[in-house]
Order: structure tokens, then C-alpha cells, then sequence
């Protein structure tokens, strides 16, 4: 059994990876593949929870088992790693880079963040702080049409962004329509350090203070974090809200200096992880302490899991603070992070991770002292104009009630942005454009039938799928905390993402 403070250096070897190698050429002839797969074999037996101290992949193999196809090759890897649990995996260099940001190469771009709730081209969510984009004026909702006066609009978001970044101080030529606007607006913008902090908080009175944590995969986030408590201690805050949910989790020691710094009774443990061979103790030390909340509320719902489970699990056990919302996720295994000489890595199921009071909770979640669903509704279209979609829909030769309808349908799927009038004008076309892009279908200056048929498609499954109508569990979380708006202070920002 170990203790917090050797534990900490352990677990950073593994899940943190303070050197990041080189990408390297993947292997090439079937020796090289089965040198790879004899290494990972190797880290599987040694560090895999369930090890049983044999073989699992090379077992019977040679390298003339192997062929050329180093496509074919990497997802046997994977596939046979996959077998392992649902957890375990392999990562190519690329995907290291897309799922722990704040590990690689540095990323140089405008400094936006992308409304990935639509696949389709690039809509702006918010503008990040010193950012070109941000200085400009681009805001929420802003969408982002062309990228060195190439068309993108029908391109998905995940395609669009490695376009937007380049070499530092690089500028790069940006087509934006905002929203009511006819024509597009040409920004050159420059390529800066992108900084994206995964932690957001603010006052929402001179005694309540929220905190929203969407990921644990930013070492600076700890710092960010320690930021706010310190500044909600100074100015008199006595009470926090901590918003979990959609929190996947990410590395265990980011969740770990998040909650040292808010405080404990003594040596008490936090948490466990354990592996196969040992137990590693995460605990808190006076020392660490920031501030202590006089009330604490955590939200959390089905999707938080891992690190945040850890969060909102540890304070709960300890009695530092209840959680609103329903059953998060149930994910008690921890996984290490491996770098392997191939420049990809490996992901494997290493700990059982447990808490002090309740233990274990994988396939359970952390059960919330409050059960609160979200209050959700079915989209009403009782209002939308008739479509008519068996024949086109032609500018001149429409009347305003079809136009409304074509309207309608495309404000509802996000492309158009401005408020439904009945005048098919240039905003119109721009909108239909958009969606005849993203569908892949010939782009007209009028609706044609399939562009209609597929309109109406789509607007019958959305009408047959639940939103969320208000914000309950967190309406809920306030009353518990008797909160009463001052309608002479508006939210403050305490840091932004």
C-alpha cells in the first residue's frame, strides 16, 4: 500500500507522459510489425489489470505471419487490444495529439471555438481570449464560410480546422457570415498560441460562485482552477457549485490538485487505484488546501465518468458536498498511457479505482443525493408552414408561405441563422446553399425536390426527439442553496476558456 505522494509520481509516468517522442515511420516490413507486437505484448502483461503474466497477442505468431498492408496490420492491433475490455487501445500519434491537446506540439490558429454540435463547416461557439478572431469582433454563432477563399461550408468541422491553423503570426484569409447578414465579411486574421482551457468560472452573487469542468486533460487547468478558488476566497464567497456533466474524465492527477484545493479533514484518503500488484492511496494534505466552501453542490449526470466520477465521488463520501443530477456514468477503471517506439502509443486498463467510503462503482456511477432529470420536450412544429416538398420551391413563383416554411426547416437544422420572413433573399439562398453542400447535392439558386424531400427527412426525426426544455438540476442546485439573484450584478467572469 502507498501513500498520495508516491503514487502521484507514479501515476504521472504512466497517464502523463512528460515526454512526448517523435513520430516515427510505422513499421514497414513483417519483422518490424512483429518487433511492435511482441513490445506491446510485453506492456500488456506487465501493466494490464486482469494479467495473467502470458502472452496475448505475439503468442504463436512468427513474422512470416505478418504481411505488408501496414493499414491491415495496425487494426489487428487494435482489434486484438480491443478484445482486452472496452477501454484498452491503440492511438496513432494523430489521435494522441486530438484526444491530450494540452501534450502536443504546440497549435497555432484564430482562436475560436467550434460548435461541434454541428458536424457540418464551421460555426463559432465563443472567441478565445488575446485571439485574433476575438479582436476582431467574430462571436457566437458566427459562421465561418470560406478559408483562404476556399468554399468549407460543406466540409465537416473536423476538416476545417486544421485549415484555420498554420505557423505562428501566419495570417490566413477568413469568409464569415454573421447571422441576419446577406453577403459575407473577409477577415485576415493572424495564426496565434492556442491555449484552451477546459475550466470556466464565474460569481453569480457576492456568496455563490460556479465552476465548470468539462475535461481533465490540461495540466494548466489545475492552476486555473486554484485561480478561482483563491479569487472567490478573497472576495467573500461562501458557497460554489462544481458542474460535472458531460465530463468524460481525463488524467487522474489534474482531478486529484483540483481537490486538495478545496480542502479536507486531516491525512484522509480521497481515493484508490489499484492494480495488480498494488495499492496507490491519493490524500490530502493541509498543506494544499485553497478553500473550503461553506457549501459545496456537484452536478452530475449520465456522461460524467472517470476523473470526474473520482471528483464528485471523493466529495461526496467525505461529506464535503452533495450531488444533484441522476447516476453518472460508472467507470471505476483507470488506464495507462503508453509511449511505444513506433511514436504511437498504447492504452491499457490498469486500476480499479475506488473511494473511501463507497469503494468500487464501476457499472454503477455515483448516485446522486438529489435525483434530478432535466425537464425535456418533444420540438413543437405545430407552427411550420406546410413544405409541400413533391415540387420545387422557385423564388419567383413561390409565395411567402412556402418561402417561411423552407425557412423554418432550415433554421431548425442550424444553417439559417436570421429570423424567418418569407422573403426568399440572398440569406435564404446562402442557407439552402449550405445544406445542398453539406447533403452533397446539386447546388441550385432555387429548392429542389430532393433538396425538400430531404429537409422534410430530417425535420420528422428532430420532431421525434427530445430536448432540453430548461436547466432544472441546476435550477434545483440553487434552491438547495437558497440563491437569490442581484439584479444589480451581473455574472462576473472569473477566468474563460
Amino acid at each position: 500500500m502507498k501513500t498520495r505522494r508516491l503514487a502521484a509520481l507514479f501515476i504521472a509516468f504512466l497517464l502523463l507522459l512528460p515526454v512526448i517522442p517523435q513520430a516515427m515511420a510505422v513499421p514497414e516490413s513483417p519483422e518490424e510489425q512483429f518487433e511492435l507486437l511482441k513490445e506491446i505484448d510485453d506492456y500488456i502483461t506487465f501493466y494490464y489489470l486482469d494479467s495473467t503474466g502470458e502472452s496475448y497477442l505475439s503468442e504463436g505468431l512468427t513474422a512470416a505471419d505478418l504481411g505488408e498492408d501496414q493499414t491491415a496490420f495496425f487494426e489487428v492491433i487494435n482489434g486484438m487490444i480491443g478484445k482486452l475490455d472496452e477501454y484498452s487501445g491503440f492511438l496513432t500519434i494523430e489521435a494522441y495529439d486530438e484526444l491530450f491537446p494540452a501534450y502536443a506540439p504546440p497549435s497555432y490558429g484564430i482562436g475560436i471555438e467550434v460548435d461541434v454540435s454541428r458536424p457540418w463547416g464551421a460555426f463559432v461557439n465563443k472567441t478565445l481570449p488575446g485571439s485574433a478572431a476575438g479582436e476582431e469582433g467574430l462571436a457566437q454563432g458566427d459562421q465561418i464560410v470560406s478559408v483562404d477563399g476556399v468554399d468549407i461550408r460543406g466540409l465537416p468541422f473536423e476538416q476545417v480546422t486544421p485549415l484555420l491553423r498554420g505557423e505562428e503570426f501566419s495570417e490566413v484569409s477568413v469568409g464569415v457570415r454573421h447571422p441576419g447578414a446577406l453577403q459575407d465579411e473577409i477577415y485576415v486574421l493572424e495564426r496565434r498560441y492556442i491555449d484552451y482551457s477546459y475550466v470556466e468560472g464565474y460569481k453569480l452573487s457576492e456568496s455563490l460562485a460556479y465552476v465548470e469542468i468539462t475535461d481533465f486533460l490540461n495540466i494548466a487547468d489545475i492552476f486555473v482552477f486554484i485561480d478561482l478558488l483563491q479569487g472567490f476566497k478573497d472576495a467573500g464567497v461562501q458557497d460554489l457549485i462544481i458542474d460535472l456533466r458531460g465530463n468524460g474524465g481525463g488524467e487522474v492527477n489534474i482531478a486529484y490538485d483540483m481537490l486538495i484545493s478545496l480542502g479536507g479533514t486531516g491525512e484522509e484518503a480521497l481515493f484508490s487505484l489499484v492494480d495488480n500488484v498494488d495499492e496507490y492511496i491519493f490524500q490530502h494534505y493541509p498543506e494544499d488546501e485553497i478553500w473550503t466552501p461553506r457549501n459545496l453542490v456537484v452536478l452530475m449526470d449520465e456522461n460524467s465518468a472517470s476523473a470526474s466520477e473520482i471528483m464528485g465521488g471523493s466529495l461526496q463520501d467525505r461529506g464535503r458536498a452533495v450531488i444533484v443530477g441522476v447516476p453518472s456514468y460508472g467507470k471505476a477503471r483507470s488506464q495507462a498511457l503508453i509511449s511505444l517506439s513506433s511514436g504511437d502509443f498504447l492504452l491499457v486498463t490498469t486500476f480499479v479505482i475506488e473511494l473511501p467510503v463507497s469503494g468500487e462503482y464501476q457499472g454503477v456511477g455515483i448516485i446522486p443525493d438529489h435525483h434530478v432529470e432535466q425537464e425535456t420536450a418533444l420540438f413543437d412544429l405545430s407552427g411550420f408552414e406546410p413544405l409541400l416538398a413533391n415540387r420545387a420551391l422557385l423564388p419567383a413563383l413561390s409565395s411567402a408561405s412556402r418561402v417561411l416554411a423552407l425557412e423554418q426547416r432550415l433554421e431548425l437544422l442550424g444553417f439559417f441563422l436570421a429570423e424567418p420572413d418569407g422573403v426568399f433573399d440572398a440569406y435564404t439562398l446562402h442557407a439552402l446553399n449550405c445544406f445542398q453542400l453539406v447533403e452533397g447535392v446539386t447546388v441550385t439558386n432555387y429548392a429542389s425536390v430532393q433538396s425538400l424531400q430531404l429537409l422534410e427527412t430530417y425535420v420528422q426525426e428532430i420532431s421525434e426527439t427530445e430536448y432540453i426544455l430548461s436547466d432544472t438540476q441546476l435550477e434545483y442546485a440553487l434552491e438547495l442553496l437558497e440563491f437569490v439573484p442581484d439584479e444589480e450584478t451581473e455574472p462576473e467572469t472569473e477566468s474563460a476558456a
